[in-house]
This record gives C-alpha cells, sequence and structure tokens, in this order.
C-alpha cells in the first residue's frame, strides 16, 4: 500500500514537473518571437534580421576561392510604400497600420519560407533571398510590386503602391554594402517616379 501510494506521488510529481517545463518552454519561445518580431506586422525586426541576414552573408563564396559554400546567390529588396506619410495623413494612423499589416501578409504569402523580412522601420521592409539570382530577382520583386498595387484595404478606393530597389551578389559582401546598395536603388526607383522596380 505505501508503495503505491509512493509510486502514485512520484509519478504526480513528474506529471507536475513536465507541465512546468513545457509551459516554462512556451514562455521562453513567446519572448523570443517578442524580441525578434516586430509587433504591428509580426515580420522580423531590424534586430532580428541583421542577425540572419550576418548568418546568410557569411554562406555565400569568396570570390577566388574554389571550397563549396551553402549560398550561391543573395538578394536583398529594400521596399518603400509610396506615399505612405499622405495615407496617415488622409485616413489616420489605424488605416495607415492596416496598410502595413495587409502588405506584411501579403508579402508572406508571396516570398519562400527560406527569405527573411524586415519591417526596417516605418513603411520600409528589407527582404533577404538566399539563393536568387539577378534576373529571378527582378522577376520576384516585380511580382510583390504588382501585388502590392492590387491590394485592398477597409477604406473603399484606397490603393498603394512600392518602390524596390534590389542589390544582388554572387559572391561574399559586406552586409551593410549589401543593405546599401539596395537603399541606393529604391531612392532611384523613387526618383524615377516610384511605383517600379530598380536593380542597383
Amino acid at each position: 500500500m505505501a508503495q503505491s501510494v509512493a509510486l502514485l506521488v512520484v509519478s504526480l510529481m513528474l506529471l507536475v514537473m513536465s507541465i512546468v517545463i513545457y509551459i516554462q518552454g512556451r514562455i521562453i519561445r513567446s519572448l523570443k518571437e517578442q524580441v525578434s518580431t516586430d509587433p504591428l506586422t509580426g515580420l522580423l525586426n531590424r534586430r532580428a534580421f541583421l542577425v540572419a541576414l550576418e548568418r546568410l552573408v557569411d554562406l555565400l563564396p569568396v570570390q577566388d576561392e574554389h571550397r563549396h559554400y551553402s549560398l550561391h546567390s543573395l538578394a536583398v529588396f529594400f521596399i518603400d510604400l509610396d506615399y505612405f506619410k499622405k495615407i496617415n495623413d488622409t485616413y489616420g494612423h489605424a488605416v495607415g497600420d492596416e496598410v502595413l499589416r495587409v502588405v506584411a501578409l501579403a508579402l508572406q504569402k508571396k516570398l519562400r519560407e527560406s527569405d527573411l523580412v524586415c519591417r526596417w522601420g516605418g513603411e520600409e521592409i528589407v527582404v533577404a533571398l538566399p539563393n536568387l539570382h539577378t534576373e529571378e530577382a527582378v522577376v520576384v520583386a516585380e511580382k510583390i510590386r504588382q501585388t502590392i498595387a492590387g491590394l485592398t484595404f477597409s477604406e473603399a478606393g484606397l490603393q498603394i503602391t512600392a518602390s524596390i530597389g534590389i542589390s544582388a551578389t554572387l559572391h561574399y559582401v559586406a552586409m551593410a554594402q549589401l543593405i546599401a546598395t539596395a537603399d541606393k536603388a529604391v531612392y532611384e526607383a523613387k526618383s524615377r517616379g516610384r511605383n517600379q522596380v530598380v536593380i542597383a
């Protein structure tokens, strides 16, 4: 009898410990997610994106080295939603927030699981696409531009467009340079009249 009670107590203790470990694991995962994602869009935040992008860049082949590398190319898109300030000024920040959420969801559906999507700040989104050559990057960016232009929102008649700058490489390049090049290309797209894709 005493042995049965002891066995029951041990079983209950193990069950409680398992529940506590499970709950702690969920809390830790939730905290990690909160630290790495943008609360409005659910996209990666800038800090988490830069850490992940640095890892991707390190997988690119170094020029003139003949070792095998995990990545053969990497493209970065800098996406800027055109006239976003006007949307906030005309319709209010709640509609502006809705636009960001809808665009984020559309990008997540359109892109691959291996692609990194980040809310860079404000209405700017940066995407890293591993193993995508320049020609493929242009095709994907154009599809994204068209997708964004076709989105609908709760505010009747509201339409948005996006300017997209592309930076692509076949070899290792400093992460900051990759981003800066895409940023420069998006400014070129905006200066040419917006709602277009420009490759650096």
